[in-house]
């Protein structure tokens, strides 16, 4: 995923919101400490924070949705590592705050609201 902007929320504190790219999903997660530059590429995972409603889906088609212009996201990604909580969207990979379900295993897909996705 490549970082295409950055808005800093208190530069002095290197607090800021930064806008990534990823496939055809663009999407803002919030950054500290930010040593980012538009145009880096972000290779560890993402931290989902306050995720709820999580649950197995059919679909198969991973995709990250911002919900207006707030920090929350809906979120339908593939499970990488139940034990880890490591679930991907394309070569966005999001580590989630919680366990998942104990019916969940490798290789499902699921569906699930992110309060914030911070790098």
């Amino acid at each position: 995923m490549k970082v295409v902007k950055i808005d800093w929320m208190d530069e002095g504190a290197l607090e800021a919101v930064i806008t990534v790219l990823s496939g055809d999903s663009t999407f803002q997660a919030f950054s500290h400490p930010c040593s980012y530059k538009v145009g880096d590429i972000i290779r560890s995972p993402l931290m989902s924070l306050d995720d709820e409603n999580i649950v197995r889906v059919d679909s198969t088609t991973p995709m990250i949705k911002q919900i207006g212009d707030t920090f929350r996201h809906e979120i339908i990604a593939k499970v990488e590592n139940v034990k880890k909580s490591l679930v991907s969207v394309g070569d966005v990979e999001i580590e989630l705050g919680r366990y998942l379900p104990g019916d969940i295993i490798d290789g499902d897909y699921i569906s699930f609201q992110s309060s914030r996705l911070d790098t």
